[in-house]
């Protein structure tokens, strides 16, 4: 990559195609990571690279670690969009600010989004083609439920794509089971109510139960008002299904409470955030309703 050297006063200087340096190391300062590399022979010189942009760095950021430093404006090589577009079309694809500012943030504000597109999968084989895609392309992604997190958790920052799941809503009642399969995307009130038709109760009580997903509370393990009397989110999980980045599915279960068949793999998934892969599909166990005196 080609990379701009930069004086303070912004003014261009000399173009290298390649650069002999010793090694890198990371620096942080004002939530942005800065990676800096001394330039073989040159004594107290060093190039500050910016990694989570493509613009030039700003003079009092560099200035305050007092070293002379060499500014540099990378050419930074964003994954191309070509192939996402062509490949799922622009109605399940979308690249407007619009759109970046609603899907690619949660409910903090305090950071900027910055993410490349934002998808949405309809169906499960959208998501297995889509990661397969992002896994062979180095595409980053980032999962996105009904964000309604407080802590930023959901915001895209640094040019990933960022798969919206509340196209895939689904919600289905298991009358054999007394169970709700929903997928992903499906609304949390939407499965209680589904619950209550069938005389039943789905005691996650969230303030954000509106907006917020099922997916989401999984991938987070919510709890809420009930949390004392009834548990949390993972409390009512009976199977799920989760993609990983290679692409591949798992399909993990617990519906009885006494198993000693091996470890309870859907444990390490409740609160992972979407770290671990995406939960597309969930079913939920119900319980009976109260009595009231």
């Amino acid at each position: 990559r080609q990379m701009c050297i930069r004086d303070r006063s912004g003014r261009s200087g000399t173009s290298y195609s390649q650069m002999e340096i010793i090694e890198g190391r990371k620096l942080v300062a004002h939530r942005s990571v800065f990676v800096r590399f001394p330039i073989k022979g040159k004594d107290n010189e060093y190039l500050l690279i910016w990694t989570t942009t493509p613009w030039t760095i700003p003079g009092n950021q560099a200035v305050a670690y007092g070293e002379k430093i060499i500014y540099v404006l990378i050419d930074i090589e964003f994954p191309n969009l070509d192939k996402l577009v062509n490949k799922f079309g622009d109605k399940k694809v979308k690249v407007s600010d619009d759109y970046f500012e609603k899907y690619g943030v949660d409910w903090y504000k305090g950071i900027k989004p910055d993410p490349l597109a934002i998808f949405f999968p309809e169906t499960e084989e959208d998501l297995i083609q889509l990661v397969n895609l992002a896994s062979n392309e180095s595409y980053p992604i980032v999962p996105s439920g009904g964000r309604t997190g407080l802590c930023g958790g959901a915001t895209a920052t640094q040019k990933e794509i960022v798969i919206s799941l509340e196209r895939m809503n689904k919600i289905e009642w298991l009358a054999d089971k007394q169970q709700i399969k929903c997928q992903a995307g499906a609304i949390t009130d939407d499965a209680k109510a589904l619950a209550d038709e069938n005389n039943r109760l789905l005691p996650i009580s969230l303030s954000s139960s509106s907006s917020s997903s099922i997916g989401g509370n999984v991938a987070t393990n919510a709890a809420g008002a009930k949390f004392i009397r009834y548990g949390s989110t993972k409390d009512y999980v009976a199977k799920m299904k989760v993609i990983l980045a290679t692409g591949e599915i798992l399909e993990l279960q617990k519906e009885i409470k006494k198993d000693s068949t091996g470890p309870n793999l859907m444990e390490i998934f409740f609160g992972s955030e979407g770290s671990l892969g995406i939960i597309y599909e969930v079913v939920l166990n119900t319980c009976e309703k109260p009595t009231i005196r």
